[in-house]
């Protein structure tokens, strides 16, 4: 199975999906921002990145444009609720023109998340 890392600013979600993953073999670290998530990729190579787009202080956007230059053959997987001022579907839209080929807009269903898994990691 995959060494996955999974970026999510809310606790309860990132618990949720590290469960699913987990639950189905893979390895699963947890980054609760971008920063923590720079230091650990800094330190370890993932098969794949998971991350929110809208987080504090740095957002996902960001953190994407980081792994392209640190781990560029790293997949990502783009993930956003939005808020009030942005509509998911907006801030997952900048997200392709960085290159990242799969989203999904919360809330998601945890067989949308594993389905989407399996296609990145073939």
């Amino acid at each position: 199975m995959a060494t996955i890392l999974i970026v999510e600013d809310d606790n309860d979600f990132r618990a949720v999906m590290r469960d699913a993953l987990s639950g189905v073999g893979h390895d699963v670290t947890e980054a609760r921002d971008a920063a923590e998530a720079l230091e650990k990729i800094a330190g370890w190579s993932y098969d794949l990145v998971i991350t929110d787009i809208l987080m504090p202080q740095v957002d996902g956007l960001s953190l994407i444009r980081e792994i392209e230059t640190v781990a560029p053959k790293t997949p990502v997987i783009a993930i956003s609720g939005g808020d009030a001022a942005i509509p998911p579907a907006v801030s997952l839209t900048a997200t392709k023109a960085m290159g990242v080929s799969h989203r999904l807009a919360k809330p998601f269903r945890l067989k949308e998340l594993l389905s989407t898994v399996d296609e990145v990691l073939g």
